[in-house]
């Protein structure tokens, strides 16, 4: 179709893919430098920092229970890190002591960007060592997540702080350190040009890794665990082999990045979990950018988190906090899906298959109940005979897509921060709130600004009020009822999957002949759709322009090694055909796909 010459597929090609993904998986850094411009531009707001960079919510399980800004980065910066919606995920492993059958019982569903042709395909893999089954990546060689014989295992992003950014001063050829010169290398990449000619890219490179923002006599370099010597192949090929916790384990030591939360199962009973990746030693917090300072090693094996058959019988992750004394991991999301995978499994005595899907399912939001208890009080006092607010009174926290007090809600949210963040500053708004420059990429200050809100209405924070607001205002009851008030308007009574629906767009589709000529192939539609930011069913959307759901489950998996569930979207093909879409209903649905192995469920004779 674009009348280019196919080559044929290499390891180079596998590599790239991988790192591509890596990067989109690994970059915390978005974080430091949100904080980075905020508080050199607001000074003033470093002693209330702490109320508005959270790192949880105090509810927030732990997976294993138990600087200041130096210059002002300038235009142009932020610009660099917008390719990617970070991913977010479920994961989760109970005990045979707690299901109906004897058996773990094992659930996954990555939250990544729903792109159209999907992200993953399902496969079994059957040949000399491998007997494998699961969801794979174009080009991966063997299952990312899935299971064997043996074992199974299901994955979410840990949000590890794996990438420091320095700020070096530039002086010609080489940059300042400690008031040290150094030589900077370069390095020249050539990239060819259909129809002929080349452009040419000369990157700066550092001790650190690569100068990626420049300006004047300022340089940003950036250190990655993903510059470092990598075996994520040998360590998935290892992984899709392993017979048991030690080799499970095993495998995960050659494992780099993205560094991921792993649940284990396996047949004989047992359930583990274990945080993988490299993820560096240092003397400061990551929060910040800073002039210098060197990685001590790498956390070991043995040191990162893991837990073998814990005697509450299951684990939860959901990019929550790990440990309380790892200090690997800092920017995570604020535990909302973990507190509530946590209520729904402890409230069954023992559990079955079909009762893990209604959680893969749930909507009810925890955030959503702690956030309108909240602000009823207010709410009350300022509009009583509101049909809306005693409305609220009664409402169950669903994030259902037919429910206006869902819409309602979500508008309230959204409209409090708006009135009270930085509203004489937009550009410093939508930072805070979580929205990178060029309308694609966010932070996870998407869900950090969520809970700083919160947490200033719980504790009547009205010296933050007024501080935030630029002086606009100067208790938190008026920022309510000011939201309340521009929420209704935009609401209008209409259901939340008014405001929030799936819409897929393939790449092609900005060509206005390809759309004509394949019409609804590229474009499938839009469907209504439930959940947000905080539900199990995690549908992250743009405050800034509500309508399409950015991030959501890419796929469901359940295992208990006797029967196994799938889901992906759109579908199985990645070209128009008859499985390009045809998984979007079941999908929407909450519906399954029973993962047939046998020879008789599968085999098809043809004369």
């Amino acid at each position: 179709m674009l009348m280019l010459k196919r080559e044929p597929w290499t390891l180079k090609d596998t590599i790239s893919v991988a790192r591509f993904l890596q990067w989109g998986l690994s970059s915390n850094f978005t974080e430091e430098l949100v904080r980075y411009e905020i508080l050199s531009r607001k000074k003033e707001l470093a002693k209330y920092w702490n109320v508005l960079d959270p790192i949880s919510s105090p509810q927030s399980p732990y997976i294993i229970p138990e600087g200041t800004p130096i210059l002002k980065a300038g235009e142009g910066i932020l610009d660099f890190l917008s390719i990617f919606q970070k991913g977010m995920s479920n994961n989760w492993v109970i005990s045979g002591k707690r299901t109906s059958t004897g058996r773990p019982i094992l659930a996954n569903d990555p939250h990544l960007t729903i792109s159209i042709p999907g992200i993953w395909y399902l496969i079994h893999l059957k040949g000399g060592e491998y007997d494998v089954r699961g969801v794979s990546l174009p080009g991966s060689p063997g299952v990312v997540i899935g299971r064997n014989e043996r074992i199974a295992w299901g994955m979410t992003n840990s949000f590890a702080d794996v990438q420091d950014l320095y700020i070096v001063r530039i002086n010609g050829d080489k940059y300042i350190v400690n008031g040290k010169e150094k030589p900077l290398r370069k390095r020249i990449e050539r990239i060819k040009i259909k129809g002929g000619g080349e452009k040419t890219i000369t990157f700066l490179e550092t001790e650190y890794g690569p100068v990626i923002f420049s300006k004047g006599d300022m340089g940003i370099a950036l250190r990655w665990t993903g510059y470092d010597i990598g075996h994520l192949v040998y360590s998935l090929i290892l992984l899709n082999r392993a017979k048991n916790w030690d080799e499970f384990r095993k495998a995960l030591e050659f494992w780099t990045v993205p560094s991921q939360n792993i649940v284990y199962a396996d047949v004989d009973g047992n359930i583990g979990y274990q945080l993988s990746g490299l993820i560096p030693k240092k003397s400061w917090s990551g929060l910040f950018p800073v002039k210098s300072g060197k990685w001590e090693g790498f956390y070991t094996p043995e040191e990162l988190p893991h837990w073998l058959n814990p005697e509450r019988g299951f684990i939860v992750t959901a990019n929550n906090r790990i440990k309380p004394d790892f200090k690997g991991v800092y920017d995570v999301c604020p535990g909302y899906r973990a507190w509530r995978i946590e209520q729904l499994i402890q409230s069954r005595e023992k559990i079955t298959i079909e009762e893990v899907m209604k959680i893969q399912q749930d909507m009810k939001s925890l955030y959503a109940e702690r956030f309108i208890k909240a602000v009823l009080p207010v709410l009350k006092k300022f509009f009583p005979q509101d049909r809306w607010v005693n409305s609220f009174k009664k409402w169950d926290f669903k994030i259902t897509h037919d429910s206006p007090e869902a819409a309602l809600y979500e508008l309230l949210v959204i409209e409090t921060q708006k009135k009270l963040f930085f509203p004489d500053n937009k550009e410093i708004q939508r930072l805070y709130l979580g929205k990178l420059p060029d309308e694609r990429g966010f932070s996870l200050f998407t869900l950090k600004s969520r809970e700083a809100l919160v947490n200033i209405i719980e504790n009547n924070r009205n010296d933050i009020v007024k501080a935030v607001s630029g002086g606009k205002y100067s208790n938190v009851e008026d920022v309510i009822k000011d939201g309340f008030i521009s929420a209704k308007s935009i609401a209008a009574e209409k259901p939340w999957g008014e405001f929030h629906y799936l819409e897929l767009i393939h790449p092609l589709a900005q060509n206005a002949f390809l759309r004509r000529l394949f019409g609804n192939k590229l474009l499938p539609g839009k469907f209504p759709m439930g959940g947000d930011k905080e539900t199990v069913v995690q549908a992250n959307f743009d405050i800034f322009k509500l309508g399409r759901v950015t991030v959501a489950p890419s796929m469901r998996e359940i295992i208990d090694f006797k029967d196994e569930y799938w889901i992906s979207v759109p579908g199985q093909s990645g070209i128009p055909s008859a499985h390009y879409r045809d998984l979007i209903r079941k999908w929407l649905k909450g519906e399954y796909i029973k993962f047939s192995t046998g020879t008789k469920e599968i085999l098809k004779l043809h004369p």
